[in-house]
């Protein structure tokens, strides 16, 4: 109940469930002060930042397949930035939006004070990169595109970890 990055955290503020799990507990205390952050990071942090390395360790594979895989790297590139952008807001015990839109997210880290500099071209870039990847509109995007998505994703990503650190 004090992870945001987990469904116990809206249960425990808002009652609701979505999915019941049958091995879960029936109760949840309430937190001890609502406002209050708990000193400890969230376990599901560790989560986001494993799933974001994973589509990094992904995308590298892609990278120096003998094909083509430009639209790939593209989205790749997009959900990194949205997995890690999503620790950083859970490391600061802020639920995430559930949204693939980079620049709600850099909103969102912004109204935390979490500064991460000018990265609004970046996200606008990367939000090309959600959909259209992965339908046949896709296969036109290009090796240049591929780059230029790599690079935005680099430069957002290196600005999250310097804050999750």
């Amino acid at each position: 109940r004090d992870d945001p990055g987990t469904i116990e955290w809206d249960v425990a503020r808002e009652g609701r469930v979505l999915y019941a799990d049958p091995a879960a507990p029936t109760s949840i205390a309430p937190p001890g002060r609502v406002r209050e952050r708990p000193g400890k990071v969230p376990e599901s942090v560790a989560e986001w930042i494993e799933s974001a390395e994973r589509d990094i360790r992904h995308a590298d594979l892609l990278w120096r397949a003998p094909e083509n895989f430009w639209p790939e790297i593209c989205w790749l590139s997009h959900q990194t930035c949205e997995k890690f952008m999503k620790a950083l807001l859970v490391s600061r015990f802020v639920r995430p939006e559930r949204t693939h839109d980079l620049s709600a997210l850099l909103a969102a880290l912004r109204k935390d004070a979490a500064d991460l500099g000018a990265l609004d071209a970046e996200c606008t870039l990367l939000g090309k990169h959600v959909i259209t990847p992965r339908y046949p509109a896709g296969m036109y995007l290009t090796e240049q595109n591929a780059r230029d998505a790599s690079a935005a994703a680099q430069r957002i990503i290196a600005a999250v970890r310097s804050l999750l650190a």
